[in-house]
């Protein structure tokens, strides 16, 4: 009798083995299976070859950006109107595929410049863009097209994103998503600002500037979209950069050393040169570009672009704190391990680094030098 309940309970135990992989089996079918047909996950987006591209440059503004070479791809830039009031691109630019949307799958207009605005004043939309873009830079100016499409209530499933920072070739933009429609209105005391357009999908509205002229892009949240993003430009430098913000100002100062653009880059420089002049007792002191040059090919600069802007704090009237990140030129975060014999113990591996931002005149100017490794 024993030994049949001895047996009786082996027989119950391998049952429940049996059980307990078949649920996990059961769980972890259904767990990839939802992997693979769950569409709210992330799409992974790889880099796109634009190597071959070809490359469009804007007559009046001065600024580029690239596309695939194939007859399925055109840009526009004629007046609009089409009676020739205006010179070809000077209202923007407009890339189309052809049998594709019936909007352009990349478009830039202009909105502002120092002569003339295409923003409607009826509503005061020309006058609250231009205190947008004199309070807070380009971010405000986003900030204020985005309030503008929160307060709109004609389309009650529409989704408008959060601000988000755009890197584009030599410069960072500010924008937000939306989906449905979008209102081009900026002045949030006026709901529904000064009309609108349909929006196919999810579509990007990005500001960008060259610190005179206010521009406005638009994509669809797409691979290609995006890449054609990154490879736009202003082709010929300003002389200067107001009315960039604190945070725009660092993040514009790196981009340029890391594009080695050092004729641009010390116009957002406000610091000192007594290290490089020491480092490089051969270079004319007064040589600013080339003192420059050395520090981020020779003297041991990293010149890297800011990958995050962590924190950033206001510790005067004239001067912000900026703790940040930078990104290696293989898109890995950069680290600054231990040197010069130390141990990790003594000189632990850091990542962020505060740089000071302070204002000068009517310009911010970044205080702090590159991150140094011997």
């Amino acid at each position: 009798m024993q030994k049949q309940q001895k047996g009786f309970a082996n027989v119950i135990a391998v049952l429940v083995i049996i059980a307990v992989f078949a649920t996990g089996y059961f769980l972890i079918y259904q767990k990839v299976d939802n992997l693979k047909t769950d569409e709210s996950l992330p799409i992974e987006i790889t880099d796109i070859d634009t190597s071959n591209w070809k490359t469009y440059i804007n007559p009046v503004h001065n600024y580029s950006f690239k596309y695939p070479q194939s007859k399925d791809f055109r840009v526009d830039d004629e007046d609009p109107s089409g009676e020739g009031y205006a010179a070809p691109g000077e209202f923007g630019s407009y890339l189309w595929k052809i049998n594709g949307s019936s909007y352009p799958i990349f478009e830039i207009n202009v909105l502002s410049t120092p002569e003339w605005t295409t923003v409607g004043t009826v509503y005061g939309d020309a006058g609250a863009l231009e205190g947008g873009f004199k309070d807070g830079g380009i971010e405000g100016v986003a900030k204020l097209s985005r309030e503008v499409n929160l307060q709109e209530e004609n389309f009650s499933t529409r989704q408008v994103g959060e601000i988000e920072e755009f890197h584009f070739y030599n410069g960072i933009g500010y924008g937000f998503a939306v989906t449905e429609a979008f209102n081009f209105g900026f002045n949030t005391a006026h709901k529904g600002g000064s009309g609108g357009k349909v929006v196919e999908g999810k579509k990007f509205f990005v500001y960008v500037t060259n610190g005179k002229d206010i521009y406005s892009i638009e994509f669809p949240d797409q691979p290609l979209e995006k890449q054609i993003f990154s490879t736009f430009k202003f082709t010929v430098p300003t002389s200067g950069m107001p009315n960039l913000s604190a945070r725009e100002t660092l993040i514009k100062f790196f981009s340029l050393l890391n594009a080695k653009q050092y004729n641009e880059a010390i116009k957002y420089y406000g610091g000192d040169y007594e290290v490089l002049q020491d480092w490089n007792p051969d270079t004319n002191a007064s040589d600013h570009v080339a003192l420059f040059r050395n520090g981020c090919e020779m003297n041991g600069w990293n010149c890297l672009k800011i990958k995050n802007v962590l924190s950033e704090e206001k510790i005067s009237g004239t001067e912000f704190k900026f703790v940040v990140q930078f990104v290696n030129d293989n898109g890995t975060l950069f680290k600054m391990g231990p040197c010069c014999g130390a141990s990790e113990e003594e000189m632990p591996t850091k990542s962020d680094f505060a740089y000071i931002v302070s204002k000068v005149g009517n310009n911010f100017l970044v205080i702090t030098t590159p991150v140094y490794t011997p």
